[in-house]
């Protein structure tokens, strides 16, 4: 797709920039869709990359997980250039979201577009970023980010755009972590960018007792939601062999085996999470609201 190049407004995003180089934060834009638009941080000297991190919260309890989390997997929607690199690090987060309260750990993987057009034509969908042994564990009851790197160029080969959804649904999303090239290592909401999407990735981890969970999984699909009644649910891969709602304490309300909504009208007004578990073993997660 073609992008449109659009400053931003240097006042609205004095915040974000650091101010000792020459970066500046831009707007890439495809007027039809926001999975091809973008936030990120650019040099002002063409052919200088610039590293950008876009950045993720998570807290497990509110997907009442209430054991160590085990981080394998983390899949991602962008488009780039041939041969651009894009990696995942991990950090825990003890309270605010700053990066005084980051702890950076070992958990790492990274994801390479084919340097053939044949191969891969670069455009906007679902890939995955296999972390690397040994896997990072996220205690239980710990908060975590997850960050997506990567090197964007100016005018140059090495080029990224994360796809993104409007509506927010796996808001909030940010722009930043420690060591990003040119926003500050504080993570910044893109919403205070004026940019109301949420960035399109998901994180799949092991849980002692429930197996392969998957954190805002691409493949599920639960709408409307907020839901007063009925909630529709679907898998775009595999098969709904059961599905559970549980309270943010992790104690079950309701279960049925395999179907393509639930009922949610008897529950009380508040937020608890769907564990819809595939033929494969997976189980997906998603925050639903009821009204």
């Amino acid at each position: 797709m073609k992008k449109i190049f659009t400053l931003l407004s240097t006042a609205a995003f004095a915040v974000a920039v650091n101010a000792q180089v020459e970066h500046t934060l831009v707007q890439y834009n495809d007027s039809e869709t926001f999975l091809d638009s973008t936030p990120l941080c650019q040099s002002e000297t063409p052919g200088e990359p610039v590293v950008n991190h876009n950045s993720r919260l998570f807290h497990l309890e509110d997907y009442g997980i209430t054991s160590d989390f085990t981080i394998t997997k983390v899949d991602f929607v962008a488009s780039a250039l041939p041969g651009t690199n894009i990696w995942a690090e991990v950090a825990e987060v003890n309270g605010e979201f700053v990066a005084d309260n980051m702890i950076v750990g070992e958990g790492y993987g990274s994801f390479t577009y084919p340097t053939d057009p044949n191969e891969d034509d670069g455009n906007a969908k679902w890939r995955t970023i296999e972390m690397l042994e040994p896997y990072q564990v996220i205690p239980a009851g710990q908060d975590f980010a997850v960050a997506l790197g990567y090197e964007f160029t100016n005018g140059g080969t090495s080029r990224l755009w994360m796809g993104n959804n409007e509506g927010g649904e796996t808001s909030p999303s940010y722009i930043g972590w420690p060591g990003s090239g040119c926003v500050d290592d504080n993570p910044t909401p893109l919403t205070e960018l004026n940019f109301p999407v949420a960035w399109s990735f998901s994180v799949t981890g092991t849980v002692e007792g429930m197996g392969t969970v998957e954190l805002n999984s691409k493949s599920l699909s639960v709408y409307p939601n907020p839901a007063t009644d009925i909630v529709n649910v679907s898998l775009k891969e595999g098969k709904a062999e059961s599905i559970e709602i549980t309270n943010l304490a992790g104690q079950n309300v309701y279960s049925v085996k395999s179907a393509d909504s639930v009922n949610v009208s008897f529950l009380p007004a508040g937020v608890y999470v769907l564990r819809v578990k595939d033929n494969n073993g997976v189980t997906h997660l998603s925050k639903i609201v009821k009204k």
